[in-house]
């Protein structure tokens, strides 16, 4: 029997739990959803709708540009990318009597609350995957569970979760194995023929 999912991926919740790894992983940043997703699925399951949550380090260049050639890749692979944003906000250090301005990113969890309350009314599915760890999206994931869906929640490395296992029918841990098998690879090349780089550096084995 074949069961639709709607997917759902917290970028930022991903992204941290690959940096946290260090250096020699980051090329690991360069993921492709849509297996990472499926990884952690039965084999006749079928994603009929992926969103990726994020926002712009606008303010980090080499970061901004990363970002946006990732942004397109998933664009090309027929994922829905969402824009939150930043929000700057000063901050005074009682070490160094000194004021810094810190960029904290706005709107993601409450964009994902949105459109899984939005979807589960709009789409014919089955399952609702979620790949966080953030517990302010249990809310939603509690109407979806109301509404006869399946909830399949999915990991990111080292981030603890509580409060879900009264709602989830499945959970399951990104693991490296995992992010290494859906590695997008040195090389991407779009629809129209544009080759991406992965702009990191990547192992020799």
């Amino acid at each position: 029997m074949v069961l639709r999912v709607l997917t759902y991926v917290d970028g930022f919740n991903l992204y941290h739990s690959i940096k946290d790894l260090g250096d020699d992983f980051s090329y690991l940043k360069w993921q492709n959803l849509f297996k990472l997703s499926k990884t952690f699925l039965s084999k006749n399951d079928e994603i009929i709708s992926l969103k990726f949550f994020t926002a712009y380090p606008t303010w980090k260049p080499h970061s901004h540009k990363r970002h946006l050639a990732f942004v397109e890749i998933l664009k090309d692979l027929g994922i829905d990318v969402i824009e939150g944003s930043f929000k700057t906000k000063e901050v005074f250090c009682t070490h160094c009597k000194h004021t810094f301005i810190k960029h904290e990113e706005k709107q993601t969890d409450v964009n994902i609350a949105v459109h899984i309350v939005n979807d589960i009314y709009r789409n014919k599915a089955e399952i609702i995957q979620l790949i966080s760890g953030d517990t302010d999206l249990i809310p939603p994931l509690n109407v979806a569970k109301n509404n006869a869906f399946k909830i399949h929640l999915v990991v990111p490395r080292k981030r603890k979760v509580n409060g879900f296992d009264s709602i989830i029918d499945k959970k399951s841990k990104i693991k490296i194995e995992h992010l290494k098998n859906s590695f997008l690879g040195d090389f991407y090349t779009t629809k129209t023929g544009k080759i991406i780089k992965c702009p990191y550096p990547i192992p020799q084995n």
